[in-house]
C-alpha cells in the first residue's frame, strides 16, 4: 500500500470537508455572511464519523505483528509464573502423599513446557505457529481445571 505524504492527506481532508460543507448547505445547513456553515447535529455526527473512518491512524502489519509477539511473550511469562507458584503448593485440596499430587505436578510441568514453547516461538517470530501453541496452552489449563478445580465435593 503506498504511503500518502502528510501534505497530500491534509489537502484531501480539506477538500472532503469543503465537499461535505457544500452538501450540508443543500441538506439543511445554512451559510452565514462570514461563510461559515451551521450544521445540524446529524450532519455534524456524520462528518465526524467520516473523518474518523477516513483519517484515523490504522496499525501497519508490522505494528500488529509486534503487538502479537509482545502479547504471546506476556502470556508465556504469566503461564510460567503461574506454574512456578502453583507447583510449589501442590494440588489444591489434596493431602500430602496422595498420588493426585504427582498427577498435578505433571500438569504443572506440562503448562511450563507449553509456556516455554510459546515464548520460543514468539522470540523466533514464528507468527503462523503462535495461535496453535496458544491453543495448546489453553487446553493444558482447561485439562487441569477439569481434573482439580472444577470437581465436585
Amino acid at each position: 500500500m503506498p504511503v500518502t505524504p502528510p501534505s497530500l492527506r491534509r489537502a484531501r481532508r480539506a477538500g472532503a470537508i469543503l465537499a461535505l460543507a457544500a452538501l450540508a448547505v443543500g441538506a439543511g445547513g445554512t451559510a452565514t455572511a462570514a461563510g461559515s456553515i451551521h450544521f445540524s447535529d446529524r450532519l455534524r455526527h456524520l462528518m465526524q464519523r467520516m473523518d474518523t473512518l477516513l483519517y484515523e491512524r490504522n496499525q501497519s502489519e508490522l505494528e500488529i505483528d509486534r503487538e502479537r509477539l509482545a502479547r504471546a511473550r506476556e502470556l508465556a511469562s504469566a503461564a510460567t509464573e503461574l506454574a512456578r507458584e502453583v507447583g510449589a503448593d501442590g494440588a489444591p485440596g489434596v493431602p500430602v502423599g496422595d498420588p493426585a499430587n504427582a498427577e498435578f505436578e505433571a500438569f504443572v510441568q506440562a503448562l511450563a513446557a507449553e509456556a516455554a514453547t510459546l515464548d520460543r516461538l514468539a522470540a523466533a517470530r514464528r507468527y503462523a505457529e503462535l495461535p496453535a501453541q496458544m491453543e495448546r496452552l489453553a487446553h493444558r489449563c482447561a485439562d487441569c481445571h477439569l481434573r482439580f478445580r472444577d470437581r465436585g465435593p
